[in-house]
């Protein structure tokens, strides 16, 4: 339960504290490959929307801004907390192999 709230904060906080960072400094950057760079970790699902649904999808989030930023928040919402809780279980597994190979603490001496 807590592995599950920890990802869901962090797939909200990491989205949101890139977006504060990156967002001012990609007006002081002329290069348009670099300003598509610095969209991309958080803009990601409507670039994979446009490319893989356009007639579908394409109307819908070029025309309401409002639906495209709640798919966009969703999506990095969702896809960032998957992240963060895979990696939580892999590490929680990783402890649990080194705990069950250890030997046996040794007995007390008094």
């Amino acid at each position: 339960m807590r592995r599950a709230a920890l990802s869901l904060l962090s797939g909200a906080a990491f989205p949101f504290c890139y977006a504060v960072a990156a967002g001012p400094l990609s007006t002081f950057v002329d290069d348009y490959r670099i300003q598509t760079l610095l969209y991309l970790p958080v803009g990601w699902p409507r670039v994979l929307a446009l490319h893989l649904f356009p007639p579908l999808i394409a109307k819908l989030l070029v025309d309401n801004e409002t639906a495209s930023l709640l798919y966009i928040i969703g999506s990095d919402v969702l896809f960032y907390a998957l992240l963060t809780y895979f990696a939580l279980l892999a590490f929680s597994f990783k402890r649990a192999a080194i705990n069950e190979d250890s030997p046996p603490p040794p007995p007390d001496v008094l």
